[in-house]
C-alpha cells in the first residue's frame, strides 16, 4: 500500500495482520492515521526509495483531521524509453518504463529465497522486444499473473540490473506495474543473446562440487556456512536450533560435456539440481558420490545451459 506525508508517499508493507483491518477502513473513508513505532527500510530494487515497514510493535491511531495541509500528489509523469536506449545508456538499478512485446518461453517458474523476505518468491525469466532490440526481463511474484501470455505490454518502473561481464536486463520489482500496451509491437524473430538455448547430452565426463562449504538450514532453508564444534547448529538468520546432520548440503556443480570436437564446463547451481532429481521422481540425494553415481548412468537427459554456460534447466 501507499502512505502519503504532507510532500511525498512511501510504500508499506505490513506484516501485522492485526492493523490491516484499520487500514482499509482508513483507505475506504479517506480518514488520516498516525503511525508510531513503525521502520524505515531501504527498497531492495530501488536504493533511493524508502519503505515503511509496519511490524508487531507498530501502532495506528485513526484521526479525525490531519496535522498537515493535505494536497494530493500529481501522478508521476512516466517517460518511456526504447530497450536500445537501456542497453547502450542505463546502468544498475536504474528504472525505466518502456513498451515492449514480452515473448512467454518453456523455462519453468522457479522459487527463489531473498534475503529481505522470510517466504520464497516465484520467478520467472521471460524476453522482452520492441524496434530497436530484445532483452532479458525476470519477472517476480505476482508480476508472473500480470503477463499471462505473450503480447505487448507497458512495463513501468522496472528496474535495470547489470551483471559480470556487462550483461543487462531488466526485472520487476513492488513498484512495477504492467498493463496491455496500446502500442503495435511485432514479437522479435531474432533470439536474444542471454536465453540462447543450448544443449548437451548426458552422460558428462566429470562433475566437481565448487560449493562444499555451503548447507540450508532446515528451517528457514537459507545459506548456511556449517561449524565443526557442538553437535547442535544455530542458524544466524532464524535463530533455530539443528543438529549438523539434518544440514541439507548447497551443491555447486560444475559439470564438463563433450560431443566430438566441442567440449563444455557447465555450472549447476542447487535449485536446478534439484529440479533434475524433481525431473526424475527422486530426492536430492545428501551425499555428493550418489550425485555423480546417478549422473553418471544418465544417458537419456540433457543439460539446457545459456551464454554464460550456467544451467537453466534439464530435459
Amino acid at each position: 500500500m501507499l502512505l502519503q506525508t504532507s510532500n511525498t508517499t512511501y510504500r508499506s508493507v505490513s506484516y501485522n495482520l492485526e492493523l490491516h483491518h484499520d487500514f482499509i477502513t482508513a483507505s475506504t473513508n479517506q480518514t488520516p492515521i498516525q503511525l508510531s513505532n513503525y521502520n524505515l527500510k531501504e527498497n531492495f530494487f530501488d536504493k533511493s526509495c524508502l519503505d515503511i515497514e509496519i511490524n508487531s510493535f507498530t501502532r495506528i491511531e485513526i484521526l479525525h483531521e490531519a496535522p498537515f495541509d493535505y494536497t494530493k500528489i500529481a501522478v508521476e509523469k512516466t517517460h518511456t524509453i526504447t530497450i536500445a536506449k537501456i542497453l547502450n545508456e542505463k546502468k544498475d538499478k536504474d528504472v525505466v518504463s518502456l513498451h515492449a512485446y514480452v515473448k512467454l518461453n518453456e523455462r519453468p517458474t522457479t522459487q527463489t529465497s531473498l534475503r529481505y523476505s522470510p517466504e520464497k518468491i516465484n520467478k520467472k525469466e521471460v524476453s522482452a522486444n520492441d524496434d530497436t532490440g530484445i532483452i532479458k526481463l525476470t519477472l517476480w511474484g505476482s508480476a508472473i499473473d500480470k503477463i499471462p501470455k505473450s503480447d505487448a505490454y507497458y512495463l513501468q518502473k522496472v528496474v535495470v540490473k547489470e551483471y559480470s561481464k556487462g550483461t543487462i536486463s531488466i526485472s520487476s520489482s513492488p513498484r512495477s506495474t504492467i498493463t496491455i500496451s496500446q502500442n503495435k509491437i511485432l514479437p522479435s524473430q531474432s533470439t536474444i543473446r542471454e536465453l540462447l538455448l543450448h544443449t548437451f547430452s548426458f552422460p558428462p565426463i566429470s562433475i566437481q562440487n565448487s560449493n562444499i562449504q555451503q548447507y540450508t538450514c532446515p528451517h528457514c532453508e537459507k545459506s548456511v556456512q556449517k561449524k565443526d564444534e557442538g553437535r547442535l547448529f544455530k542458524c544466524p538468520f532464524c535463530n533455530s536450533m539443528a543438529l549438523h546432520s539434518a544440514l541439507q548440503p548447497k551443491y555447486m556443480l560444475k559439470l564438463t560435456f563433450k560431443d566430438g570436437k566441442h567440449q563444455k564446463t557447465i555450472t549447476v547451481y542447487n535449485d536446478m539440481l534439484l529440479s533434475y532429481f524433481n525431473m526424475k521422481g527422486l530426492a536430492l540425494p545428501s551425499q555428493f558420490d550418489e550425485i555423480v553415481i546417478q549422473f553418471l548412468c544418465d544417458s537419456t537427459s540433457k543439460i539446457l545451459y545459456d551464454c554464460r554456460n550456467i544451467c537453466i534447466g534439464f530435459k
